[in-house]
């Protein structure tokens, strides 16, 4: 099927539509979870997209001045023998700490975030793993949600978060209960700034291409933004920074400095090949551009994506590097998923080892000196540096001692 064909009048309801093959979705964000383990060599339970694009869980961090945007390949698949936590008198396992996966992480104060993901259970994991921390990540509690999340969770504030993917789900209550809404395709990304929703989807089952779809609080349901072509799926994502909004994959890039009043059409420095970007301000971008072979770059730019400068190299690691982050010019991170992440504080000329233990599945600042991130393996970690990554504290999740 042409990628031109307008699918439009068919999401508002005028014509006689089929309903995709049962599981088409599910086989979409499959395949696309292949890819990424294929390219990044992933190892523990729930390992790194290097990019965001298709893949079915995107990480993110957020802070009350940051918008970073950390993503996840894969979280660990349902066991068919399991079903979804909540919504019922007798779920099917007691939710606990040590029986989470984190698969996508949400800040919304230096303080308040949370942990979302699954919960292991005997033959694979189930849907509904939800953990919340206001001190920091120091300790968490966990959360029983009804019905549960069922998919990546962004937070906008302390009472209202989205959850999507193969769903669209809201809460307004911090996470404890969960509406469906409609929704027009797979959700391949999705960020909230300013009680304005913006999302990447992929309305046909076999399209390559994905549209942008705008929404506020008040009111989720997506409408289209037709002022934006549809981008190239791979490692397509939606950054948010302040009044700005950049939208980008493959060779796309579009860009807005006025809440998408009006947009924009700049080049996209990594002309199609993997790819990640991060804001430190609006007007202020970093893009990682590594190639299938040979070392990767790091471009910046001043004025909001118009033009570029090749200012580094991304550091020589064995997996391919992963997700970039940005505190301000000068300081950078990136993830791989396979190793500590790399932190330079010379604007990309030197890139130093964290050290941290284990291998970091994600890291980003959500302030100019404050990071967040988790680790894989089979007792995940919750990572933090409050100095811009020159020290880092690491402790499993863990709860409050009792009073």
């Amino acid at each position: 099927m042409s990628d031109d064909v307008d699918f439009d009048p068919v999401l508002r309801g005028r014509g006689d539509v089929l309903d995709p093959p049962e599981g088409a979705w599910a086989s979409i964000a499959r395949r696309a979870r292949r890819r990424k383990q294929v390219k990044a060599l992933l190892a523990g339970a729930a390992g790194v997209a290097v990019i965001a694009g298709a893949a079915p869980a995107v990480l993110a961090v957020r802070g009350s001045s940051d918008n970073q945007r950390l993503k996840t390949l894969a979280s660990p698949p349902h066991g068919s023998s399991t079903s979804t936590l909540g919504g019922i008198t007798d779920p099917v396992v007691r939710p606990t700490l040590s029986k989470l996966v984190p698969t996508s992480v949400s800040f919304v104060t230096q303080s308040d975030g949370w942990a979302s993901g699954v919960l292991r259970v005997r033959g694979g994991t189930v849907a509904g793993g939800l953990a919340r921390t206001e001190d920091a990540g120091t300790t968490w509690s966990i959360e029983a949600p009804q019905p549960a999340s069922d998919g990546t969770v962004r937070f906008a504030d302390s009472k209202q978060g989205l959850a999507y993917g193969e769903g669209y789900q809201a809460t307004d209550d911090g996470g404890l209960t969960w509406q469906q809404l409609p929704s027009p395709g797979y959700i391949a990304d999705l960020e909230t700034a300013g009680g304005v929703i913006w999302a990447l989807v992929r309305s046909d089952v076999r399209s390559e291409r994905l549209r942008l779809y705008q929404a506020t609080l008040t009111n989720p349901t997506l409408i289209r933004v037709s002022a934006v072509p549809p981008v190239s799926s791979f490692d397509a994502a939606i950054t948010l920074r302040g009044h700005a909004i950049y939208v980008t994959g493959g060779n796309d890039m579009w860009a807005t400095t006025n809440d998408g009043f009006s947009w924009r059409h700049p080049r996209n420095p990594c002309g199609g090949v993997d790819q990640a970007f991060a804001a430190w301000s609006e007007r202020g971008l970093a893009a990682e551009c590594t190639p299938a072979r040979g070392l990767g770059s790091i471009f910046e730019s001043l004025d909001a994506g118009q033009d570029w400068t090749n200012i580094a190299n991304v550091p020589h690691v064995r997996a391919a590097a992963g997700t970039l982050s940005a505190g301000s010019p000068d300081d950078l991170l990136i993830t791989t998923g396979t190793t500590p992440p790399f932190v330079s504080h010379h604007h990309g000329s030197h890139w130093a080892r964290a050290d941290v233990t284990g291998a970091v599945i994600f890291a980003a600042y959500i302030s100019g000196a404050h990071i967040v991130g988790v680790t894989a393996g089979r007792v995940p970690t919750f990572v933090t540096s409050f100095d811009a990554g020159h020290t880092w504290l690491q402790a499993p999740f863990r709860p409050a001692p009792p009073p």
